[in-house]
C-alpha cells in the first residue's frame, strides 16, 4: 500500500519483511519543453554514427580525465577533437555530408554519446545552431527507421571563448 502527505510517499510491499522506500515530492516548475527545441538550424550533418562514436572514444582519453569533445563542421567532414593547445591533444577527421554555416561545438562526451547510441549504429543527422545552444541529434532519415518510428534527442553544447 502507499500513503502520501506533506510531500512524502512512502511504499510497503507485501512479503518483503517490512521494507519501506520513503520518497520526497518535490514541488517544482518543469521548463517547458516546446521552447527548448531550435526551430531553425544553421549546420546540418549527417555521420556514420558508429564512426562518430568510435571516434570520440579515440580522441577523448588522450587529453586526460573528462574533456569536453570539439566537433568542428565544413563542407564534407567533421573534425573530432579534444584537449588544449598547452597539453595533450587529439584529433581525427571524418567523412560526412554538412550542409550550412562552419560551425564548431564542444559537448560533454557522455551526454553526446548516449544521444548517438539511442539514434542507433548507422546514420545520425546533428542539426546545430551555434555553440552554447542546443544540438538535436535524430536518425537520418531512411536509417532503421522502421515502422514510422521517430526520435530526436536534445543535447546541449557548451560556450566556447
Amino acid at each position: 500500500g502507499g500513503t502520501s502527505g506533506d510531500g512524502m510517499l512512502g511504499i510497503r510491499a507485501d512479503g518483503t519483511a517490512g521494507r519501506c522506500t520513503m520518497a520526497r515530492l518535490l514541488d517544482a516548475n518543469f521548463p517547458r519543453l516546446g521552447r527548448l527545441w531550435p526551430t531553425g538550424y544553421q549546420t546540418v550533418a549527417e555521420l556514420p554514427a558508429r564512426a562518430l562514436v568510435e571516434a570520440i572514444g579515440r580522441v577523448c582519453p588522450v587529453a586526460g580525465p573528462n574533456p569536453p569533445v570539439r566537433l568542428s563542421f565544413r563542407p564534407g567532414t567533421v573534425l573530432v577533437s579534444a584537449g588544449e593547445p598547452d597539453g595533450a591533444e587529439a584529433e581525427e577527421e571524418l567523412a560526412g555530408e554538412v550542409s550550412g554555416e562552419p560551425v564548431t561545438v564542444a559537448f560533454i562526451p557522455p551526454y553526446l554519446l548516449d544521444g548517438l547510441r539511442a539514434a542507433g549504429p548507422e546514420a545520425v543527422r546533428l542539426s546545430l545552431t551555434r555553440s552554447g545552444k542546443p544540438a538535436m541529434i535524430t536518425p537520418e532519415p531512411g536509417a532503421g527507421a522502421a515502422g514510422g518510428v521517430r526520435f530526436r534527442y536534445l543535447v546541449m553544447s557548451l560556450r566556447m571563448p
